[in-house]
């Protein structure tokens, strides 16, 4: 069952997606070209869980904004770094809230764009 939840004027499903330092890196490889593998980033791949909160307009199904804490995962990829002792993030937060999906200004595709492959699916990870 989803919880729905108001996000400033618009009816939301709310999502929570856990995600390790594995599934992080999946995401990378899959989503953003990332070449690099878990035996490429060992510290990665032992990050601790990071929970990451969706909101989906009910009406568009468009993805309304999306929320994480960074702040735990930073300080423990900053452990294993050369920086380590010499700062501490107590708080990175991602807050992004996407608006006016339909006031999209008059402009031009790019000729490469047209001509790209059709994604099956660009959000793999969303159960929609």
């Amino acid at each position: 069952m989803l919880k729905e939840e108001r996000l400033e004027w618009r009816t939301c499903y709310k999502l929570d997606a856990l995600l390790d330092g594995q599934k992080l890196i999946e995401i990378g490889q899959k989503n953003l070209n990332a070449t690099d593998g878990p035996e490429d980033m060992p510290q990665m791949a032992e990050l601790d869980d990071l929970t990451v909160y969706f909101w989906v307009d009910k009406k568009s199904r468009y993805i309304a904004g999306l929320e994480a804490d960074l702040a735990p995962m930073t300080q423990k990829l900053l452990a294993d770094s050369p920086f380590e002792g010499e700062m501490t993030v107590a708080r990175y937060t991602i807050n992004l809230r996407n608006t006016d999906f339909d006031a999209v200004e008059d402009f031009q595709i790019p000729p490469e764009a047209l001509e790209a492959e059709d994604m099956e699916n660009p959000f793999p990870l969303l159960p929609f």
